[in-house]
């Protein structure tokens, strides 16, 4: 598999955030009516991942994050299935506590030990710095937790991509 070059990123990044900033609902909800019809699964994970954790806001840029990961894979991506999901979660979450029983218990070091595990790190490491970037400089541990909890989700649904490309 062949990681995502800088320019099909840059374009997904543009596409859904044109999208978002023109409130253009009816764009918009043909955007998430696609999305469903092709990954049904996916976007319902992205959607609910993450619960009473991730605020409003947070629930948002992981929709806006996701979606850019969905439009920069492609849509030659097998359907993925909701054991997928739960797997690849397991198995990214175990390396999240392996990073920080090494120690690296910052953001930027988790996300770092998340990152050199993806083929698409260039995919990844964009959105994790948005996401880093987000956070307050005073960010107390629930919104630290709900951007980890971010950064795993997004890893994973990238990891599910990466396994269906047709």
């Amino acid at each position: 598999m062949t990681p995502r070059d800088e320019k099909t990123i840059v374009a997904a990044w543009e596409e859904v955030t044109e999208l978002l900033i023109s409130d253009d609902e009816k764009q918009l909800n043909n955007l998430i009516q696609e999305f469903e019809k092709v990954q049904p699964t996916a976007l319902a994970y992205i959607f609910a991942a993450g619960g009473d954790l991730l605020n409003e806001d947070e629930h948002a840029n992981q929709f806006f994050y996701g979606t850019i990961i969905w439009k920069a894979m492609g849509l030659n991506i097998k359907q993925i299935s909701e054991d997928m999901l739960v797997e690849q979660e397991e198995l990214i979450f175990r390396d999240y506590e392996r990073s920080l029983k090494e120690g690296q218990d910052s953001l930027e070091e988790i996300a770092d030990a998340l990152l050199s595990k993806s083929e698409h790190e260039m995919l990844l490491s964009s959105l994790y710095d948005d996401i880093l970037e987000d956070l307050p400089d005073d960010a107390d541990d629930d919104r630290l937790n709900a951007a980890a909890w971010m950064m795993i989700h997004l890893c994973t649904i990238l990891t599910c991509f990466e396994k269906n490309i047709m």
